[in-house]
């Protein structure tokens, strides 16, 4: 065994109760021995040699409880305990155990998701560990102020401190410790969208963990990574299976609290997947292990939470009844609660059941008390991210009050409520739904709307000649599946023509037929997609003359009719217009083997660049993050040509490391975007792979690199629903922008270069020219 398995024991059990018995003292000099001989780490021997006092014991006792606390996922009691023995072990001298305990209060900060303080906590704690050679405490630390950097948004320091961490560990030779970075480190890679080194990262680790007396803590990190990215992969079973086996392997360590919350989602995933009997029996171990803990307010909301997933669990499965009778049982709490997504949960939940059970009235007026929480929230909420995710979670109610809507065949007033919905993660002052005064604005464009609801799927087209709805035939479960089937079929240039017309006609014949009438090819066709039609490529759908749609139709998807308008103000992008054009940055040695250089993107960026007078191309090592800083807050057109990453819900792009760091990569994510000033910027082009596949589920998706532009404040945004073949994708880029700079607008010159691209014998196949989309208005 390595002295560092021993040393959770040794600072709960041995280090508090050393003068009680000789055995203790004796165990703990041979721990001591053995971390400055294998590991160089003298921490141990320096705690050992404090003089005995009073408050030395009282300190190494709450240290001794902060462990445990932190141990056990209480991280407000790990945060009390340490600030307790901080200062009495550094009153009595013993600055090596204050040291430690310095370190509890920064992992209690990191897992209580408080970043700022954290961050305040590691920097002051790196320099204690270094000037003592405490490598231990060095790597964990480093490894907590990498995790809080990523909390803050800063992933490009997130990642330079995760590397130090690594190197500090790997240096001392700590087994363990260099798991729980590997765990890391395949998380972060997860949320970037890097699936591919996820996986190799939790597979290396998967081995080791396997090879030796590790710790269940580990695994569970593993194959929590691993359920991670086989969810944002839409595989479901798998991540069932990981998510089950990160449960089984946290069975044997004192995080209860991770282990219920690691079971109620193996029971949501199990109620997705259509198992309600094994969804039953993880929702049955994961409320008796709630019920074991202390019932703090994160303890409570945890609970009230895998309830309400249960409780929607019994709605699906068509037991509605017993999801009223647990809905009654925890009312009361889940209504007194201070999560208000909780309190909104609650009666969305309760009107599904009631919907369910064929109690429309009832069902009404919990949805409606649903909205009203909503409405509530949002007045609160000034951040287009934060308020994204809050329309997320209350989407259920709108959808059922839409549904009760069409039911009694206001498909009109259906359509007022849901363009309401819609615009709700747009910051300001929420005013009264103007659906009606808006609709004379829209002479040059047909909007498509299409809403997932309990009933079925609604479609709607809308302009200034009215409005005009209908329940579409296609079941939701039968449309996902043809939809990302198409999607697969249109991203391989190799997939058969025969299956693609197969497939784009019957998607038509579902979507756009029945409405076909109202849709005129001399407007802009403006789609505001749900569901899995987010999925779709619409341009290469076929009509019964073999058409494509994109062929008839310029096309522009969009959150709605209140941000479509309002992006509507910004100007036209001319050749005079201040142009950012990045193009194939120079990746670190090891971002490169899984992002090779596109050396096409250099020609493609030049040709560009060229196109404007007043441009800055930003190349090699120049495209950095901080150089396309430095010239964002004056760009009105930004096109960026290299490396982007996507999963479903989070992206990217990758640019060049700063000097200190020769491995990585420049990340600038989606999440970081929407927290920046794009507002003059009046187009926004990501020729890169996958940089629009986060809007395949929408119509609210707050990770999205499409969607963190446009929170950002850009107009406009074309992104790739694939990875898009480089040598074709500088060709219809170039029309593109021969066509945007001769007056067209973004839709209808992203229509007639797709169409230069179609007409070649060789590049028809939608591969090369439908994976190209404009999003945010035309």
């Amino acid at each position: 065994m390595e002295p560092e398995s021993y040393l959770d024991v040794a600072l709960t059990k041995w280090l508090p109760r050393r003068w009680e018995s000789g055995s203790y003292e004796r165990a703990l000099d041979a721990l001591a021995v053995l971390f400055e001989e294998r590991h160089g780490d003298r921490w141990l021997l320096d705690v050992l040699a404090a003089k005995r006092s009073d408050g030395m014991a009282a300190g190494l006792a709450a240290l001794a409880e902060a462990v445990r606390a932190n141990l056990s996922d209480e991280s407000d009691r790990a945060l009390e305990k340490a600030g307790e023995a901080v200062r009495s072990l550094r009153a009595a001298g013993d600055d090596a155990g204050a040291l430690r305990a310095e370190l509890e209060e920064v992992y209690a900060l990191e897992r209580a998701l408080r970043p700022a303080e954290c961050l305040e906590r590691t920097a002051a704690l790196v320099r204690k560990a270094e000037a003592k050679d405490y490598s231990w405490i060095l790597g964990q630390t480093f490894l907590e102020s990498g995790t809080c950097r990523g909390q803050d948004g800063d992933w490009g320091a997130a990642h330079h401190d995760r590397e130090l961490a690594l190197g500090e560990i790997r240096r001392a030779g700590y087994q363990d410790l260099e798991l729980r970075a590997a765990g890391i480190l395949s998380g972060a890679q997860t949320v970037a969208g890097n699936l591919l080194v996820a996986w190799n990262i939790g597979r290396k680790g998967l081995a080791t963990y396997w090879s030796g007396p590790y710790r269940g803590v580990r695994a569970h990190q593993i194959y929590f990574n691993l359920y991670r990215s086989a969810e944002n992969l839409g595989q479901r079973q798998a991540a069932y299976v990981f998510a089950k086996a990160a449960a089984l392997a946290i069975v044997d360590t004192p995080r209860r609290r991770t282990e219920a919350s690691t079971r109620a989602r193996v029971a949501r995933l199990a109620v997705e997947a259509g198992w309600f009997g094994e969804a039953n029996a993880e929702f049955e171990r994961a409320g008796k292990l709630f019920a074991q803990l202390d019932q703090t307010k994160a303890d409570r909301e945890y609970r009230a939470r895998a309830e309400l997933d249960r409780a929607e669990g019994e709605v699906a499965a068509g037991s509605s009844q017993a999801a009223l009778y647990r809905l009654e049982a925890i009312r009361s709490q889940a209504e007194n609660i201070g999560s208000a997504v909780i309190r909104i949960r609650f009666q969305q939940v309760l009107g599904d059941a009631l919907w369910r059970s064929d109690r429309r009235q009832l069902a009404d007026a919990a949805y409606r008390a649903a909205v009203e929480l909503t409405e509530q929230r949002l007045a609160t909420l000034p951040g287009s991210q934060e308020r994204a995710g809050l329309m997320l979670a209350a989407a259920k109610a709108y959808r059922g009050l839409a549904e009760l809507l069409c039911e009694r065949g206001d498909f009109a007033g259906a359509l007022r409520l849901w363009e309401w919905f819609r615009a709700g993660e747009a910051a300001g002052q929420r005013t009264e739904p103007d659906l009606d005064r808006r609709l004379p604005k829209l002479a040059r464009e047909s909007f498509l709307s299409y809403s997932v609801l309990p009933g079925g799927i609604v479609a709607w087209v809308y302009d200034d000649r009215g409005i005009q709805g209908r329940r579409l035939t296609v079941k939701s479960d039968t449309l996902e599946a043809v939809a990302f089937r198409f999607l697969r079929e249109c991203a391989d240039a190799g997939s058969s023509r025969q299956a693609i017309h197969r497939d784009a006609r019957q998607l038509y014949d579902w979507l756009i037929a029945p409405l076909s009438d109202r849709l005129d090819p001399k407007r802009t066709l403006v789609v505001e997609p749900d569901g899995a039609v987010g999925a779709i490529p619409m341009q290469a759908l076929m009509d019964a003359n073999s058409l494509y749609l994109g062929e008839r139709f310029a096309i522009t998807v969009a959150n709605g009719l209140v941000d479509y308008q309002r992006r509507m103000a910004a100007g036209p992008v001319t050749a005079g217009s201040k142009a950012l054009v990045v193009a194939n940055p120079a990746l670190g040695k090891e971002t490169t083997g899984a992002f090779p250089p596109l050396v096409q993107t250099k020609r493609e960026g030049q040709r560009i660049a060229a196109r404007f007078g007043n441009s800055v191309l930003l190349t090699g090592e120049q495209a950095t993050v901080t150089a396309l800083e430095q010239h964002r807050p004056e760009t009105e057109l930004f096109h960026f040509a290299g490396h982007g990453f996507s999963n479903a819900g989070n992206g990217g792009i990758l640019l060049a490391p700063e000097r200190n760091d020769a491995t990585g990569a420049g990340v600038l994510e989606g999440k970081r975007m929407a927290q920046q000033d794009w507002s003059r910027c009046r187009l926004a082009v990501l020729s890169a792979c996958s940089t629009g596949t986060g809007e395949a589920r929408g119509p609210v998706n707050p990770e999205s690199l499409v969607r963190g532009l446009l929170w950002a404040g850009v107009a406009r945004v074309v992104g790739t629903r694939w990875n898009v073949d480089a040598e074709t994708g500088v060709l219809l880029m170039d029309r593109f922008y021969e066509a945007l700079l001769s007056g067209s607008d973004a839709a209808a010159a992203l229509q007639r270069a797709a169409q230069r691209i179609r007409d070649n014998t060789a590049t028809s196949h939608p591969y090369y020219w439908a994976g190209f989309q404009n999003f945010g208005s035309r």
